[in-house]
């Protein structure tokens, strides 16, 4: 099974022993925002990421892996040439150095 955003989220509140209910004040959305957050109906904001992995003890990073991903999977999933186009553009990120660049 894929590890989505949504599904990743939830088995970090489950193995913190929270609720979605006390997430959600800990991010500052309600309780049923919270939960579509974790069903994948609808998409965490960008600056929301940093707060979860802050409620779960991780690290932002970790996180962003899954946020990015489902991101493109939401993108490319229909797309035919979609696996070809990841690989252009890995090869096009590891070349660059992004995050000196400020991007």
């Amino acid at each position: 099974m894929m590890m989505t955003f949504g599904n990743r989220l939830k088995a970090l509140r489950i193995g913190k022993g929270m609720t979605q209910r006390e997430t959600a004040e800990m991010i500052g959305v309600d309780a049923p925002m919270y939960n579509r957050y974790e069903h994948g109906e609808r998409m965490v904001r960008r600056e929301k990421v940093g707060r979860l992995a802050e409620c779960y003890g991780i690290t932002e990073d970790e996180l962003m892996k899954y946020w990015l991903a489902d991101r493109i999977c939401s993108l490319l999933a229909y797309e035919h040439c979609a696996v070809d186009a990841i690989k252009i553009a890995s090869k096009e990120i590891s070349r660059h150095d992004y995050k000196a660049k400020g991007y």
